[in-house]
């Protein structure tokens, strides 16, 4: 759903490069693997390849080009930054032998998404 929004108000050539230019490694991980399939004419957006790190680190470049539009998608940002909610849940569903629900408290921030 972000990355619908932002793929009406950015170019993907701008995403490109505030990507590249970030010294987030999993940044420059989806402008490669994006770079990959165009290389080999497989028709992608750099838009499909954004995740909640990828999303975190375009949402701080971009905090002022969107500021005016969608103000309040910028408090969401916070929450996609290492350490912070949506970091914390994809980690755990990226590693299938962690629990999602280890307490009461991890039930919380699951139902935050929800």
């Amino acid at each position: 759903m972000v990355s619908n929004y932002l793929k009406t108000e950015l170019k993907e050539d701008e995403v490109i490069y505030w990507l590249e230019e970030t010294s987030d490694k999993h940044a420059k991980k989806v402008v490669e693997s994006f770079k990959e399939l165009k290389d080999k004419n497989q028709k992608n957006s750099i838009f499909e390849h954004m995740f909640f790190p990828a999303l975190g680190t375009l949402l701080e470049k971009v905090c002022n080009k969107i500021s005016n539009s969608n103000p309040k998608l910028l408090d969401y940002r916070k929450k996609f930054c290492a350490g912070e909610l949506y970091w914390e849940i994809r980690n755990t569903v990226s590693h299938p032998v962690k629990p999602l629900f280890k307490n009461e408290k991890s039930v919380e921030k699951v139902n935050v998404l929800i």
